[in-house]
């Protein structure tokens, strides 16, 4: 198993499938795709982003998309949950999937854990 997990990564790393412009699209059809390598794609690109944001919600009180920190996702939330709560939202919104994995995913965990209102 870790040779091939260590070959799918290789892989991966030498072709541009996980490029930061992803489109949501591209990141349902790999999520989907349970048995296939691609399965790496998505679960490695959701981290990804999900470690990305955190960072930059810490260190600047902005996301990687410049807004104000949109989701309260709570920590120590299981990847597999986190991967199934995109997944069900990209399934709900194929409308959505005209646009970036990004924000798509970024409004998946707002709609899963949206943050409190702020009173004035």
């Amino acid at each position: 198993m870790l040779r091939f997990a260590l070959a799918a990564t290789v892989f991966f790393c030498l072709t541009n499938t996980a490029s930061a412009n992803m489109g949501a699209a591209d990141l349902k059809r790999y999520c989907e795709n349970k048995n296939s390598p691609e399965q790496f794609v998505c679960f490695g690109y959701i981290q990804g982003i999900i470690d990305t944001t955190i960072f930059t919600a810490e260190a600047f009180q902005k996301t990687p998309l410049g807004s104000e920190v949109i989701t309260c996702m709570p920590d120590g939330v299981p990847e597999k949950v986190i991967q199934g709560i995109i997944e069900r939202y990209l399934g709900e919104h194929p409308d959505q999937l005209k646009y970036s994995a990004i924000s798509e995913i970024e409004a998946a965990l707002m709609e899963a854990y949206p943050c409190p209102e702020k009173s004035n």
